[in-house]
């Protein structure tokens, strides 16, 4: 967990496998370091060999799904968050983080229904501040705007968009000019007013599309 110390927690994962080679959580630790040193092929063999010791726990799943969408193989993920799913129950983040990305993959290979159905459950959730889950509410929210989007159900999408703006959760600039973009053109398609507005913010904080998009009804 220390930043710059990836190295010795994997040296030390590595001696706890010398010592008992079938040493799941040693496994499945040691892929998750190796996931974060971007040594996918190690981090994919470790999470593998953690799940055929012991196929009962998500954390492996989980965790090699998280290799497959960091090397863009979204169909491949799927099953090990299917599988990351089966194995936790709704009460712990775990199980909750899989659902949220598996919508994230559904939304991505253009499912939306089936993007819909996960994230719809997600942002039905009320998650505490200290649940993991809590500070991706937003990204969840903006997801589910866009797949409303793609399926025409645009006062819906406004809605989510509008809880995507108004939460706490990890963002950025070029994410907040996404809500407010978004959120734009989906009130504009449901007929409603302020969209306009939202294009303008989303101008002054350097969106071009918007600046695009505010000459169309100029």
């Amino acid at each position: 967990k220390e930043k710059g110390k990836e190295d010795e927690a994997k040296r030390a994962l590595s001696r706890a496998i010398e010592k008992f080679e079938r040493h799941a959580l040693a496994y499945e630790r040691r892929g998750y370091v190796n996931f974060l040193l971007r040594n996918y092929t190690d981090a994919i063999y470790d999470y593998s060999k953690s799940i055929d010791i012991n196929p009962n726990n998500a954390d492996p799943y989980l965790g090699r799904a998280l290799v497959r969408l960091a090397q863009d193989q979204v169909a491949e993920a799927l099953p090990d968050l299917d599988k990351a799913i089966k194995k936790s129950i709704p009460l712990q983040p775990i199980y909750w983080k899989a659902r949220r990305l598996k919508g994230e993959c559904h939304l991505r290979l253009e499912e939306y229904d089936k993007a819909i159905f996960e994230l719809k459950l997600f942002t039905k959730r009320l998650f505490s501040s200290d649940n993991p889950n809590y500070w991706d509410r937003r990204q969840a929210f903006f997801d589910y705007g866009r797949a409303l989007m793609a399926k025409n159900d645009y006062d819906a999408a406004v809605e989510a968009f509008s809880e995507a703006l108004k939460l706490d959760g990890e963002s950025n600039q070029s994410q907040e000019i996404e809500e407010l973009l978004f959120r734009g053109i989906a009130m504009q398609k449901a007929g409603k007013k302020g969209f306009e507005k939202d294009w303008k913010e989303a101008a002054s904080l350097g969106s071009k599309r918007a600046e695009e998009l505010l000459q169309t009804i100029a």
